[in-house]
């Protein structure tokens, strides 16, 4: 069993070797063409858990709210 990120190379390789079209050389590979379209976006909450994280190991007595990780 091969993983995803090298069936996700075998495509471009597959579409100039044997001149596949992305459809035709998604299929050949056995692998979803969404899956090899997929791009990972980045993470845009960052600043958020840092700031989770600052005030759930702050000290800020008994009986405040307390956030779990």
């Amino acid at each position: 069993m091969v993983g995803l990120p090298a069936q996700r190379e075998a495509v471009p390789f597959a579409k100039t070797e044997f001149k596949l079209s992305e459809r035709k050389a998604c299929k050949f590979i056995s692998v979803e063409r969404s899956t090899f379209r997929y791009k990972k976006r980045p993470d845009m909450n960052i600043d958020l858990k840092n700031r989770m994280t600052y005030w759930s190991e702050k000290d800020l007595g008994t009986g405040t709210l307390v956030f779990i990780r």
